[in-house]
């Protein structure tokens, strides 16, 4: 019995190596596909790419146009001609020359200074300190207003706008300074200056100039001069000058066109009669800083 189960199992085994034979045979793989068969997959389309690319064009192209507009209105009005402002013009009759000739006598000057508001102001009493009735002038508003030339106040001046000295001054009868009449105009040390006598604002008055070094009676040397010596009264005087204070640098031309126009707008008191000059001249200084 043993036996034939022994038999049973060698049946088995043989069947099984008989049927460890067959075999499936393997199958080769091979690489060599034609690609048009499989093409490759498209990129999916990115919808968002293309709307931000569009939006920032948009915002790129408003931008420029917005800055091409500003830089045209500024360069526009930066190389364009503006307009003159219109402005208000005070008329000024001109000032007449100081001729000598066909003057009739007048208590004003012919011609007052009124552009750019000109100032009047009074000629002082150098004792009383009060100013002499009727006659006064005007300076241009760029002009400081005269100031007494020293404690006795013999004069007053300012300076004109080329730094030149203007002086005003009474003279004779009440006066700090005596009258011209009857006298030398000269420096302190005793120089003549050029004098001649004409008619200025409808009255005969003596002309003086001096272009040398001198001194003023103050002990203030100068060396340029022009002024005028007129009479007021039989007693009274005035004197008006300018002069270039020794050592400045001043420009006297120019200054002597404003120290005209200002002899131009003075305003004097009425004078009738023509005082004869009495006594021997005498070389007195007339001029006073």
């Amino acid at each position: 019995m043993l036996t034939g189960v022994s038999l049973l199992m060698n049946n088995r085994s043989m069947d099984t190596d008989s049927q460890s034979y067959k075999e499936t045979p393997p199958i080769s793989k091979t690489n060599d596909l034609d690609p048009n068969l499989y093409p490759p997959p498209k990129p999916p389309e990115n919808n968002f790419s293309v709307v931000t690319v569009v939006v920032v064009f948009l915002i790129l192209a408003g931008i420029g146009f917005w800055f091409s507009g500003y830089f045209r209105t500024y360069f526009s009005s930066f190389f364009s001609t503006k307009p003159a402002q219109t402005q208000k013009t005070t008329l000024t009759p001109t000032p007449p020359s100081f001729s000598t000739e066909g003057a009739t006598p007048a208590t004003t000057s012919a011609a007052t200074p009124t552009q750019g508001a000109w100032k009047t102001y009074k000629v002082l009493n150098g004792i009383t300190r009060e100013g002499f009735s009727g006659l006064s002038f005007q300076l241009p508003p760029e002009v400081l207003a005269t100031t007494c030339d020293g404690s006795r106040c013999i004069s007053q001046g300012t300076y004109l706008p080329g730094k030149t000295r203007f002086t005003v001054a009474l003279r004779g009868v009440g006066q700090a300074l005596p009258d011209y009449r009857g006298n030398i105009i000269s420096e302190l040390g005793g120089v003549p200056m050029a004098v001649k006598d004409v008619t200025l604002l409808g009255r005969t008055v003596t002309e003086y100039s001096a272009d040398f070094t001198g001194t003023t009676v103050n002990g203030y040397k100068f060396t340029q001069m022009h002024g005028y010596m007129m009479p007021l009264t039989d007693t009274a005087a005035f004197e008006i000058n300018h002069f270039t204070p020794n050592g400045a640098v001043t420009d006297f031309a120019g200054d002597e066109i404003v120290f005209k126009k200002i002899v131009d707008s003075l305003v004097l008191p009425p004078y009738t009669s023509t005082p004869s000059a009495t006594g021997s001249p005498s070389a007195t200084p007339m001029i006073e800083k």
